[in-house]
């Protein structure tokens, strides 16, 4: 009898073992094989749209103070800096491949658009004055591709430039350069509330086209609202948000569409705002599992 009451004594105390992890792991499942999952943001607010200025830092975008502002840290917690500071709504961040200039979103006004700043907090420059959002920079770091009025454009670096890459009676945005700047993922649909973390609804596939507008394709279509952020495509490796309510989810493929997995599972959280380290081995995302909107950042295989 001793010994049988040893036995189920250590049988409570494994399952009380495996429903503490589950409950610390929360809504990280085991689909991807990753290590090294932790927070990176703590503070009240909004923290969203994360961007990586190399492997080691990120910039995003804050409500912790006001509407929204630009911050920069290391990935390890330290030397954040607040970048921008107005009375607008700083947004959407993209930082260039060579880590010395953001390029974000200023909605002020009724209006959106385009401003570029060096890393530093210095010189701060208009770069759009009809409509412009959800930037994404080229490999080469000379061209922009963003969304204006419903449609994808690019434009150089500075703002010259110019030109209309789609024309489709239905909403383009969230373009995408490809690792080599050779082609454009980008969301064709009808976009969600406004808050990846809580659309009031949503239809988006995934389109493609080669960076001159030519060749626009169907890439991947799935019900609900799939988007690809401005780093969502690197070393092989495709990650992209699938906003379907009540909560969305992040996802990986090889860029040739094949091998779909979720990477966090949202049973009980949302995820959003995926995107690559440069190098392809970590991701950094926003999340609902603590009960307020932070970034995280997870190493993946």
């Amino acid at each position: 009898m001793e010994k049988r009451a040893k036995r189920f004594l250590i049988y409570g105390f494994l399952v009380l073992l495996v429903f503490l992890l589950n409950f610390v792991v929360g809504c990280i499942q085991k689909e991807v094989k990753y290590q090294g999952v932790f927070q990176l943001t703590t503070a009240p607010g909004r923290d969203a749209d994360p961007s990586w200025c190399s492997n080691d830092k990120i910039v995003y975008w804050s409500t912790r103070t006001g509407n929204g502002d630009i911050y920069l840290v290391n990935i390890d917690g330290t030397n954040e800096t607040r970048l921008t500071n107005s009375s607008a709504k700083e947004i959407d961040p993209a930082c260039s491949p060579d880590g010395t200039k953001i390029v974000y979103a200023v909605e002020e006004q009724g209006s959106i658009n385009l401003w570029i700043i060096n890393i530093d907090g210095s010189e701060n420059k208009q770069l759009t004055t009809d409509m412009g959002n959800w930037p994404s920079w080229s490999p080469s770091e000379d061209k922009i591709a963003y969304s204006s009025n419903g449609d994808i454009w690019i434009m150089d670096a500075d703002g010259s430039n110019k030109t209309r890459l789609t024309s489709s009676p239905e909403m383009e945005y969230a373009p995408c350069f490809s690792p080599d700047g050779s082609q454009i993922i980008y969301s064709k649909g009808e976009p969600g509330g406004g808050d990846p973390l809580n659309p009031s609804k949503g239809s988006a596939d995934l389109w493609i086209m080669n960076v001159d507008g030519s060749n626009q394709r169907l890439f991947f279509s799935s019900e609900g609202e799939q988007v690809c952020f401005q780093e969502g495509w690197r070393q092989g490796k495709i990650v992209y948000m699938d906003a379907n309510t009540p909560h969305p989810t992040v996802w990986i493929m090889d860029e040739d569409g094949s091998n779909k997995r979720q990477l966090f599972s949202s049973s009980n959280c949302a995820n959003g705002d995926p995107a690559l380290s440069p190098d392809g081995k970590m991701i950094a995302w926003m999340s609902n599992k603590n009960g307020n909107d932070d970034i995280w950042i997870a190493h993946i295989e």
